[in-house]
């Protein structure tokens, strides 16, 4: 298991993620987190981030990766020698809490990041899986 406990991420790209999801609406927006951990392991630090479009059938309340962008997505990683650290998407109307859907539908992976649309501001959140549970990671913003 992962021992990545806490997320640093730049605020400029928590906006441009939350931008992306936005311009998906009403759709769930899908796609993966780029970065790296701290030399101890414990920070998960992403630098990037790319769309995946969204396949489900039913994509106003899940989301499933279009099989050729999430290809060249992992292309894309390798070929500037960066690492697929997470995957995200977004709630259209939900919060940031999984869902059961997001339950049903876990593949393992770092972290998992939500983008919630409820209420008047839009929220981010991180989680891991440790196989029983999600469990919330404290995400910073900085300059």
């Amino acid at each position: 298991m992962s021992n990545v406990m806490s997320v640093k991420l730049a605020q400029q790209m928590n906006n441009d993620l939350i931008a992306a999801c936005r311009s998906r609406l009403p759709q769930e927006a899908c796609g993966v987190i780029y970065g790296k951990k701290s030399e101890s392991g414990e920070t998960l630090i992403p630098d990037g981030f790319s769309l995946v479009r969204n396949v489900s059938s039913s994509a106003n309340d899940s989301f499933a990766f279009d099989r050729n962008d999430w290809i060249a997505a992992c292309y894309e990683a390798q070929k500037n020698q960066r690492h697929i650290v997470g995957v995200f998407h977004s709630h259209p109307a939900g919060t940031c809490a999984p869902s059961v859907r997001d339950e049903q539908a876990l593949v393992p992976w770092e972290s998992y990041w939500i983008v919630g649309f409820a209420g008047p501001h839009p929220n981010t959140a991180v989680f891991k899986h440790t196989g029983d549970e999600w469990i919330p990671l404290p995400l910073t913003c900085v300059p």
